[in-house]
């Protein structure tokens, strides 16, 4: 990339630095400098300010870097990755308020939750309420169940949407989840304004309720009774 004459033709070398070294050379003034030895500038009380002074610790990266989730997680039709890895708890919790405060900026509160048998779908579960909850959503929590009896309980229950938890088809060492408004799916760039409000931290703040109920007898004799 440091190939001559990509600044101008008159220049034979150049070098990159990254981003934050730009910064702190603009700061300094210039690119003539030792920043372990010599301060970029002076703080308002004349002492000086080293590179070291500002720059962040390993630490405060990864703490930086939890605090947001993946955005390769959140996909066309779903929210969905590698359970413990692209997805931790406290991701699935963001997701949860993040989902709670869409639908409740949409006017629906009223919801059901379902989830799948994989390993991590009884905790995911819990934090996705746990979410929804917290911004005012009352949640009906329809326990183990497919995704069809999920859809059904939408209808049957009289809700105004809910979350599945699941990653489908995908193989054993994912989770994710549908999301319903209503009937129907959410999807495409309501999804992105989902994680925008994951990534700004602008939740809704409320108190919602919960309680369980199973569906699938229910749904087992609708299905008796209109599939012939």
């Amino acid at each position: 990339r440091n190939f001559e004459g990509r600044v101008s033709p008159h220049v034979r070398a150049n070098f990159l630095a990254s981003p934050p070294l730009v910064v702190a050379f603009a700061l300094a003034g210039t690119v003539n400098i030792n920043m372990d030895a010599e301060p970029l500038g002076f703080g308002h009380d004349g002492d000086p300010v080293y590179l070291r002074d500002i720059w962040p610790s390993s630490k405060e990266i990864q703490e930086k870097i939890a605090e947001n989730v993946n955005p390769e997680m959140f996909r066309e039709y779903d929210i969905r990755g590698i359970a413990g890895k692209d997805m931790t708890q406290d991701d699935v919790l963001l997701i949860g308020r993040g989902v709670g405060t869409f639908l409740v900026q949409s006017g629906r509160s009223k919801l059901n939750v379902g989830r799948d048998c994989r390993l991590t779908s009884d905790v995911y579960s819990e934090k996705i309420i746990e979410g929804l909850m917290s911004t005012g959503c009352d949640v009906t929590d329809i326990g183990v169940c497919p995704t069809p009896v999920f859809y059904y309980s939408i209808k049957h229950l009289s809700k105004e949407g809910g979350v599945m938890v699941t990653a489908s088809h995908n193989p054993g060492e994912y989770n994710g989840f549908k999301l319903c408004i209503d009937l129907d799916s959410i999807h495409g760039e309501d999804i992105q304004k989902i994680f925008g409000i994951i990534n700004e931290k602008s939740f809704t703040q409320g108190k919602g309720t919960r309680n369980k109920t199973d569906v699938i007898p229910s749904y087992m004799n609708f299905v008796e009774n209109n599939i012939k």
